[in-house]
């Protein structure tokens, strides 16, 4: 529906978002503060692709 419409997939909306939020820490990955960033990341590329 996403690709007919012209909108932007989910799947690659919280990809990018979340990679972009993760490229912006200064922190490492690995750090608590960003564990919840790599969750939305890895479930964007795995479970999202479910869903379309």
């Amino acid at each position: 529906m996403a690709k007919a419409s012209g909108e932007t997939l989910a799947k690659d909306y919280v990809i990018r978002e979340t990679r972009q939020r993760l490229d912006a820490s200064s922190k490492p990955v690995t750090h608590p503060d960003n564990i919840m960033d790599i969750a939305n990341y890895n479930m964007g590329q795995y479970r999202m692709s479910w869903c379309i």
